[in-house]
């Protein structure tokens, strides 16, 4: 998607170049698809968001249960750390501080 947007955004600059009005039918559409691929990305990095929290939450829940099994609960929660993956958009962990820079800088640019 990122890819997509930045294409669409060099093909803009182009047509802008070749053209020289700003409201030309190119950058026009340049500008639709750029706003659906943002809505999308969006759409994909608060998804990612959302797992993570959830994976949180479940780490967070054995610390609520009994003394008794505090050992069990501890080697089963080892073992779920070991597969559960935080989820990631080219390397990068998603977490809500990514999403508001990302936003920030497509609002800013």
């Amino acid at each position: 998607t990122l890819q997509l947007i930045l294409c669409f955004m060099v093909t803009g600059a182009f047509d802008w170049l070749a053209n020289g009005d700003i409201f030309s039918p190119g950058i026009m559409l340049v500008v639709m698809l750029v706003g659906c691929l943002a809505v999308v990305m969006f759409n994909v990095i608060q998804a990612a968001i959302n797992i993570n929290e959830l994976l949180e939450k479940d780490s967070q829940a054995s610390q609520w249960n009994s003394a008794e099994v505090a050992g069990l609960l501890q080697s089963i929660e080892r073992r779920v750390a070991m597969l559960d993956d935080k989820q990631q958009i080219l390397g990068v962990t998603m977490t809500a501080t990514y999403r508001n820079g990302w936003v920030a800088t497509f609002v800013a640019a």
